[in-house]
C-alpha cells in the first residue's frame, strides 16, 4: 500500500460557515483555541485548491459527549458493506436533530457487523475506510463538518482507495452502511490508429480531471479545480501510461487502466488523450469522457480516425 499518511483530507467552504451551527460553548472554545486547533490539525502536504478551500484538516474540536468505547451500552447492529476490502474503518455517529452533533466514534478494521449506539432518537452513521490518516475521537463536532471533508486525488490509491458512505437508522431497526470509492476507473482494451501513419512511442493520459471532492458526496460532481498533468503525483500511472505497441490501422488489444475522480459536467468533461510520434513529429489527440459518477468503471476501445478525431467505442459500464 502506498504511504498516504495524513496528506489526504481537506475541508470545503469557510471555517466560519462550518462552525456557526455549533452551540455557543463549542463556538467560543473553537475561537479561543483556534491557533492550537490549526497547528494540531493542519495536515502536512495539504492542498489549497482555491479560495473555497480554506482549511485542510482531518478533524475538528471535541464535541461534548462523544463516546469512544467499543461497546456502547444501548446499541443496534449495523451491516457494513464495502465495495472493496479495507484495512481501517472509522464510524462516526451523529444525532439526526437540528445540530446533528457527533456522539460516538469507533475505529476498527473491516467488520461486517458493528454495534452502534441507539435509543428512541434518529441517527446518522458515517463511515470512512482507508482514509490514510488517524481520526481522533473528537474529529467532528457536527455532521455538516464530515459532509464538508474531501479527498485529494493525488493522495488516493487505486490499490486501496478511500471508501465512504452514510446510513440513517433509529431504535433497534439497524441499517446497511454501504461504503464506495470515489475513484473512477477508465479501462482501455483496444486501440486502433488510422491510415496516415504509425504512431510510435505512444501514451494514454487523462486531462481536466477533478483535483478532489467531498468524500460523502453521492452525485452532482462538477469540479471547480482540475488538473491535466501528473506533475506532483506520487503515482503518475494513475493518470498517464505508455502504450506498449506502435499504433497503426490494425486494432491491438491491451489492458490500460487510468484513474480519476468523478466529473459529471457535460460542458467541461474530463478527457482521454492519445499521443505519440509520427515520424519525428509528436501528435496528440483527445476525446471527452462521458459523465463519470462516483466510483464509475468504464471499459472502452479507442479508434483514431483519418480526420484526426479520437473516438471511444464499445463503451461498457462495469
Amino acid at each position: 500500500m502506498k504511504d498516504r499518511r495524513h496528506g489526504v483530507i481537506f475541508l470545503f467552504g469557510s471555517l466560519t460557515r462550518g462552525i456557526l451551527p455549533l452551540c455557543t460553548h463549542a463556538f467560543q472554545k473553537l475561537l479561543t483555541n483556534i491557533s492550537s486547533f490549526v497547528s494540531r490539525l493542519l495536515l502536512p502536504g495539504a492542498l489549497v485548491l482555491s479560495t473555497a478551500v480554506t482549511v485542510l484538516t482531518a478533524a475538528c474540536t471535541k464535541a461534548p459527549g462523544v463516546q469512544d468505547s467499543h461497546s456502547p451500552p444501548d446499541s443496534t447492529s449495523i451491516h457494513v458493506i464495502t465495495a472493496l476490502p479495507c484495512s481501517t474503518l472509522d464510524i462516526f455517529v451523529f444525532r439526526d436533530t437540528l445540530l446533528r452533533e457527533c456522539i460516538y466514534h469507533k475505529r476498527t478494521g473491516q467488520e461486517p457487523f458493528i454495534r452502534l449506539p441507539t435509543s428512541e432518537s434518529d441517527y446518522i452513521a458515517a463511515g470512512i475506510a482507508d482514509a490514510g490518516g488517524v481520526f481522533p475521537d473528537d474529529a467532528f463536532v457536527t455532521f455538516s463538518e464530515i459532509s464538508s471533508v474531501g479527498m485529494e486525488y493525488a493522495a488516493d490509491n487505486p490499490e486501496q482507495p478511500l471508501q465512504s458512505g452514510i446510513a440513517y437508522y433509529s431504535g433497534q431497526a439497524g441499517a446497511e452502511l454501504n461504503l464506495t470509492p470515489l475513484l473512477c476507473r477508465i479501462r482501455i482494451v483496444s486501440i486502433k490508429g488510422n491510415s496516415i501513419g504509425m504512431l510510435g512511442d505512444a501514451s494514454l493520459w487523462l486531462e481536466n480531471i477533478s483535483n478532489g471532492c467531498p468524500i460523502m458526496q453521492t452525485d452532482g460532481f462538477h469540479p471547480s479545480v482540475t488538473i491535466s498533468t501528473p506533475e506532483g503525483l506520487k503515482d503518475p500511472a494513475m493518470m498517464i501510461q505508455a502504450v506498449p505497441f506502435d499504433i497503426g490501422s490494425t486494432a491491438h488489444e491491451c489492458d490500460i487502466r487510468l484513474w480519476c475522480y468523478p466529473n459529471e459536467s457535460e460542458s467541461a468533461p474530463s478527457r482521454i488523450c492519445l499521443g505519440g510520434k509520427v515520424g519525428t513529429l509528436f501528435r496528440s489527440f483527445s476525446t471527452p469522457l462521458p459523465p463519470l459518477g462516483r466510483g464509475a468503471k468504464l471499459t472502452a476501445a479507442l479508434e483514431l480516425e483519418d480526420d484526426g478525431s479520437l473516438i471511444l467505442l464499445r463503451k461498457e459500464w462495469q
